[in-house]
């Protein structure tokens, strides 16, 4: 990945997504201009499967505007039952966590009930979806 990486430009820094969940994504910084860039590393299959649709810059074969041809975008909907049977049982944790003085620790998990529960459930209901994509 760091040596596709290093033909696109001059790349100063990259490494893999694990920490937001997605090792296929190389996360680079390159110079001239100073710029981000996020590389996301998919088989054709793979690319079946998205849930906005991208913008092709290269597709020397036309297999990925097929690919799009031939698929849709789809949210990943939160599973709202999985979030009711944990709710209440988070609520205590972090209550537990600020009761004994763990505000760090309680200030992540609320960073985490921010990005599993409260963003993706304000996303749909202010129909804050990818493009393309409609609530359900």
């Amino acid at each position: 990945m760091l040596d596709y990486a290093n033909r696109l430009g001059q790349l100063l820094s990259g490494f893999t997504g694990e920490h937001v969940g997605e090792p296929r994504v190389l996360i680079c910084l390159y110079d001239n201009p100073l710029l981000h860039v996020d590389i996301k590393f998919l088989t054709l299959p793979e690319f079946h499967t998205r849930i906005e649709t991208p913008v092709i810059l290269f597709d020397k074969s036309g297999q990925l505007q097929h690919a799009l041809n031939n698929s849709a975008p789809t949210f990943p909907f939160p599973d709202y039952q999985w979030i009711e049977d944990r709710f209440w049982i988070w609520v205590h944790y972090a209550l537990l966590k600020i009761g004994r003085g763990e505000y760090l620790e309680a200030f992540d998990f609320f960073g985490y009930l921010r990005m599993v529960v409260f963003g993706p459930l304000l996303d749909i209901k202010n129909n804050n979806l990818p493009r393309g994509v409609r609530k359900g």
